[in-house]
């Protein structure tokens, strides 16, 4: 098999997906063309009837990570390994509304970051949904899935770029870069027999990836404090395997590791809640805090504080003591979120009140495992409670449909 038409089919793949995009949208924004042109063949092709996305590759450089596998393999005169190039391809998304309204290109270009956001990986499948019908997909070889990522520009950047096309007047456009489209050299390997004997078991040689993590029979759920999350890829097996939140680590017990799964429990006190990395990491030795022989590339993960309960204390002022895990640790951005509670007969006749309070992480009692708000300023009532710490708010529990849990009644009589 060869690659060849990788960067091709990484081209026709993002032209796929902003198609998709319009079309989701085309009871709204209307019909919407999305061409693979230079800029200056779409100034030069007319007048356009309806409003355009325009695709175009202005810049490819070799993906610096991978540089080391551009050169094949030799034992004497026999190919043993193929050589293989990732490639960094660089794109300009372009949009035109029709006439003078420049609004309708501005929505576009609101609807094509927002389209590539949300689809931020280009796998296997979506590289063949861009091809035409009739094309030989078994010329697709894809060692990974291919990163797309927006690219900031600086306004003298942008000029520059622009200025490949001088008779070509600027449009509105965004650049994205496609990480890691790796190239496949078509030699053809020689097999070698097999070894006769085993030497000592070392664990894999690849380096772990991770595909997916979820919550452990659960996939829908968020992922919270004190789940098991099942963590799917490939090469996740070795003799000593950690997952890495952030900066902490945390163990999996060899039955919990299969080549393609593994699953462990974010039960670790020394986790941190919020918006953080998460890595599965081959371990040298099996001390926690050892060498890492081999890494996977990080994914971001959510990990939701878990309010374990609200209590209110009245001594010294009326206070709000919640229990909260892990503990927020000083430098996290907490705030605590508080909705009313409204009685069915009080829904017509005013709004529910709703706060956010900003919270410091040093006012966690640790003897407790309480996190102390003060609660003067709230009127009474009975509230839903959220706690927020870098990005990641705590769950509602639902009862009977609707939320209902945890919660706090704050009044003249609480005591």
């Amino acid at each position: 098999m060869t690659s060849y038409r990788t960067v091709a089919d990484v081209t026709l793949a993002l032209a796929q997906l902003l198609r998709q995009a319009v079309l989701r949208h085309e009871a709204s924004i209307g019909h919407v063309e999305v061409t693979i042109m230079r800029p200056h063949r779409l100034e030069s092709s007319g007048p356009r009837q309806s409003p355009t996305i325009n695709v175009f590759l202005y810049h490819v450089q070799p993906t610096a990570s991978l540089r080391n596998t551009a050169l094949p393999i030799y034992q004497g005169s026999r190919v043993v390994s193929q050589p293989a190039i990732g490639l960094d391809l660089y794109y300009l998304l372009s949009f035109y509304g029709t006439g003078e309204n420049e609004t309708r290109a501005q929505t576009l270009l609101g609807l094509a970051v927002s389209a590539l956001t949300a689809h931020p990986l280009l796998s296997e499948a979506d590289l063949l949904a861009g091809r035409a019908p009739g094309d030989d997909a078994r010329e697709l070889e894809l060692a990974e899935t291919v990163a797309v990522t927006p690219l900031p520009l600086t306004i003298e950047e942008l000029q520059r770029l622009w200025t490949m096309f001088p008779s070509v007047p600027y449009a509105l456009s965004v650049s994205f870069v496609a990480s890691s489209a790796v190239l496949v050299a078509d030699l053809e390997v020689e097999p070698e027999l097999p070894a006769h004997a085993l030497g000592p078991r070392v664990g894999s040689q690849r380096a772990p990836h991770i595909d997916a993590v979820s919550v452990a029979g659960a996939p829908e759920a968020a992922v919270e404090f004190g789940v098991t999350v099942a963590i799917e890829g490939r090469a996740l097996s070795a003799d000593h395997v950690a997952v890495e939140l952030g900066s902490q680590r945390v163990a999996v017990a060899g039955a919990d590791v299969a080549d393609d799964r593994l699953t462990v429990a974010l039960d670790a006190p020394s986790l941190r809640a919020g918006e953080q990395s998460l890595r599965v990491l081959h371990l040298v030795g099996a001390e926690l805090d050892g060498a890492v022989a081999r890494a996977s590339p990080p994914v971001e993960l959510c990990l939701r504080p878990r309010v374990t309960g609200a209590r209110v204390a009245t001594r010294g002022g009326v206070s709000l003591r919640i229990g909260v895990e892990p503990a927020p640790d000083e430098g996290q951005r907490c705030a605590l979120l508080l909705n009313e509670v409204l009685p069915a007969d009080q829904t017509r006749e005013r709004s529910a009140r709703a706060y956010r309070v900003a919270v410091d992480p040093r006012a966690y009692d640790r003897e407790r495992g309480e996190l102390v708000v003060a609660a003067d300023d709230f009127a009474p009532g009975r509230y839903l409670l959220r706690l927020a710490v870098d990005g990641a708010e705590s769950l509602l529990r639902l009862e009977r449909g609707r939320f209902d849990a945890p919660a706090v009644r704050l009044g003249a009589s609480d005591g």
